[in-house]
């Protein structure tokens, strides 16, 4: 039997894997159909439709603070993937990698917060243009907006990987007791990733709403690559039944974090520097205009826009340009007295 090499291309095209990326590693493209696909799915009512079962667990408390918040959050995430590709074949869910945010003086200050991502925020945090700026949820009395609290970050990460199982008991770190009970027995990656939810704030810092806003799938995202990355670094022959890889192993894959060396610093996008003057290279998000850039070096380039001047993203003109040379010329002094002063000791042994 012959069979349509159209049909038959079209066929293998709809298996192809989803590939999960940083949000920041799409292109401009990849991003805007993204955003685009995101909007129709509010737009039909079909983003609203998968989020409200998410509220409905959170009412039931039938999955947070058990152990089944991995696999059902992952199932979560397949169904609105499905959606997405529906509309787009090529087009995955882009995982938001927080601690590139957290490596900031001020993770507020990120782009994750312009026009050309998430959207811009004005002075009390709430998104007022871009993709997800009158963004309508299931709850009204919310808007999004961001809050100034602590994101999930590579220590976090770090910690997790070291443990030998994944439930651990109960905490009473004060982090931790504004959301859960003490007598609950929690996943402490679940415990960790609270905090980012509250870091944005609105409906994503209320358990009931959270799945209302569009960050809220990317987060999760990433959430779920830190599991699987727990889950291959330990015995993965141990599934019971039902929970086999083919889950994964099919259907979706991610790519690598962003990473950089002194030897390699490329973080692989524009809207990512290597931020180099610690004692390790570590990848970061580009911060917006006007954002706090303290401790920072000019020549990682962490500004999106403009250059680094007295801690400030700044556009260049001919005030800041000469604001610039007057730093480079201090910083020069401070740097040449410095020396002259070691030079001085040296000469009187």
């Amino acid at each position: 039997m012959l069979i349509n090499a159209k049909l038959w291309s079209a066929y293998v095209h709809i298996l192809r894997k989803a590939i999960r990326k940083e949000y920041r590693l799409l292109t401009d493209e990849e991003r805007h159909r993204y955003h685009k696909a995101l909007r129709t799915l509010m737009d039909n009512g079909i983003f609203d439709e998968i989020s409200v079962i998410h509220v409905h667990v959170a009412q039931d408390d039938l999955v947070h603070g058990k152990p089944k918040f991995w696999m059902w959050h992952r199932g979560y995430l397949k169904r609105f993937e499905i959606e997405l590709r529906k509309l787009d074949i090529d087009l995955a869910i882009p995982y938001w990698d927080t601690t590139l945010d957290d490596n900031l003086p001020f993770p507020a200050d990120s782009l994750m917060w312009t026009n050309d991502f998430m959207g811009a925020v004005d002075e009390n945090g709430t998104v007022i243009s871009g993709p997800g700026a009158n963004w309508l949820t299931l709850n009204v009395t919310f808007s999004l907006i961001t809050l100034i609290k602590k994101l999930l970050n590579e220590n976090d990460i770090k910690m997790l990987l070291k443990m030998t199982q994944v439930n651990v008991p109960r905490m009473k770190h004060d982090r931790f007791k504004y959301k859960f009970s003490c007598a609950q027995q929690l996943n402490f990656l679940e415990l960790m990733h609270a905090s980012a939810h509250h870091f944005i704030g609105g409906d994503m810092s209320d358990l009931q709403a959270a799945s209302n806003d569009p960050i809220f799938l990317q987060f999760h995202c990433f959430i779920d690559l830190i599991w699987e990355i727990f889950r291959q670094q330990k015995d993965t022959d141990c599934h019971i039944r039902g929970l086999i890889d083919n889950d994964i192993d099919e259907t979706f894959s991610y790519e690598s974090r962003p990473s950089c060396t002194y030897e390699n610093p490329d973080c692989s996008s524009k809207y990512l520097f290597c931020d180099q003057h610690g004692s390790e290279a570590k990848c970061a998000s580009k911060i917006r205009l006007n954002g706090n850039c303290t401790g920072l070096n000019n020549e990682d380039v962490p500004c999106l826009e403009g250059k680094c001047i007295h801690d400030k993203c700044l556009l260049l003109n001919n005030q800041t340009s000469s604001l610039l040379e007057d730093f480079k010329l201090l910083d020069f002094a401070i740097h040449l007295k410095r020396d002259m002063g070691d030079s001085m000791v040296l000469d009187e042994k």
